[in-house]
């Protein structure tokens, strides 16, 4: 039987109806070759934020036929996929300020000093549409958000929609007191398929040739920028934890292990810069990649190992996996526990040096066909890039939001039932209630 929320449909506000004022007509013009403009492409471009604002209508045209909306009115769910950074990099107005390099390498904007941006959700916010569901049925791109809140006046009509609708982005960094007022849809990091990506149809046949058993290469210097995932475990701890002890492993056995470590403690990792360094073929030949939490709980580390086929061994206990009911992580992906890590009472190398060849190749198996809901698509020759569902994936989580506005309260008014899982989790006001799942044993 099809599923109610499959003939529920999408209006998506975007570059091609958005009335910007003065911006709207250079904002549309990022757009016109399906690729990000060369002149921002010193962002560094991992959120992703690009191929949703591009991606979003025309994947419900052409591959969720009946799912777009012809308008906000007779929507289920309303879209914004408004690109926060091209639009403030526009700097139509010649009001924005205070952008360091590495925040607009880092695509970290100040929404406070983007009076573009302002405006824009201004206009969304006062809108009748979004004031009929108190928008609780909008959704937003939005990264970044504890650096918005907590250190610029991104102004009232932000906050509204921080407190109140979803937020799609790559990390969680909402503040702990907007957990309950809002969701976060986690999405993957932006991955270049050119760049990142091993092709191997034959791996059913053939296991893979990865001469490298463990590759890593990262900082020691790690923050603590969310709220929502902060513990009693240091992430700097965590990391050192991990690391050390495969490094150690690695050159008391003397196995074919690439692991770099910076000292480097500046706001951006300046080690990158290094021509030298050859991330991308020492991932693909690896058959293990750690994955440690970082400054927050996701890092662009795991989407990497999942492009190169190598094994994700991930330590972080908020990470926030995309499209969680449609992948399974638990048949690619090794997780253990931050505590466990912290304290030394796990032999991380050693369980994978014993670890059975049937089962490494089961998990690359499985990896090959899984990595594609993760991939976003580029218009171009590479044939990995034909291949991506990211967008199509997100477009069908956002396609369950109504059912948190269609159902009723449990009998006594509680939330205990409702199931957290759901579009990155429900929230005070929301009343979606189904049966809670079960945590996933792995």
């Amino acid at each position: 039987m099809r599923a109610a929320w499959l003939n529920w449909t999408i209006f998506v506000w975007d570059h091609t109806n958005m009335d910007l004022g003065d911006a709207t007509e250079p904002y549309r013009a990022l757009f016109s070759d399906d690729r990000v403009p060369l002149s921002m492409m010193v962002e560094d471009h991992d959120f992703a934020e690009f191929e949703i604002a591009r991606d979003a209508k025309r994947v419900l045209e052409s591959r969720m036929p009946g799912s777009l909306a012809a308008s906000a009115d007779e929507a289920d769910v309303v879209l914004v996929a408004l690109w926060p950074y091209g639009l403030c990099m526009l700097n139509v107005s010649h009001q924005s300020v205070g952008m360091q390099d590495w925040q607009t390498e880092k695509g970290i904007l100040a929404a406070g000093t983007c009076p573009e941006i302002q405006a824009a959700y201004s206009t969304i916010v006062r809108s009748d549409r979004f004031k009929q569901r108190d928008g609780r049925d909008f959704a937003f791109i939005a990264d970044k958000v504890t650096k918005m809140l907590e250190r610029w006046n991104p102004g009232a009509a932000y906050r509204q929609l921080v407190n109140r609708s979803v937020l799609v982005g790559v990390e969680e960094r909402r503040l702990q007191s907007d957990i309950d007022r809002s969701r976060h849809l986690p999405v993957p990091y932006y991955v270049d398929p050119e760049k990142w990506y091993l092709e191997s149809d034959d791996i059913a046949a053939t296991a893979l040739r990865k001469d490298n058993f463990i590759a890593y290469w990262g900082s020691r210097h790690v923050g603590e920028h969310c709220p929502a995932c902060s513990s009693s475990n240091d992430p700097r701890v965590v990391r050192e934890g991990l690391i050390d002890q495969l490094a150690d492993g690695c050159k008391a056995d003397g196995r074919q292990c690439k692991i770099i470590v910076s000292e480097d403690s500046s706001d951006r990792n300046t080690f990158l810069d290094d021509a030298d360094l050859t991330f991308e073929t020492d991932m693909q030949k690896a058959v293990f990649c750690p994955v440690p939490r970082g400054d927050s709980a996701a890092t662009k580390r795991f989407y990497c190992a999942l492009a190169t086929l190598c094994i994700p061994v991930v330590v972080s206990d908020h990470f926030p996996f995309p499209y969680a009911e449609t992948v399974d992580y638990s048949s690619f992906v090794i997780r253990y526990s931050e505590s466990d890590i912290a304290a030394g009472t796990v032999d991380v190398y050693r369980e994978l040096v014993s670890m059975d060849p049937l089962r490494i190749r089961q998990m690359q198996q499985a990896m090959q066909g899984a990595r594609h809901d993760l991939l976003y698509t580029r218009e171009g020759s590479w044939p990995a890039w034909q291949k991506g569902r990211a967008v199509m994936n997100i477009m069908d989580e956002l396609r369950r939001l109504p059912a948190c506005h269609q159902s009723n309260l449990p009998a006594d008014g509680t939330l205990e039932g409702c199931d957290r899982k759901v579009v990155g989790g429900t929230f005070e006001g929301c009343i979606s209630c189904k049966p809670k799942l079960l945590d996933a044993p792995w």
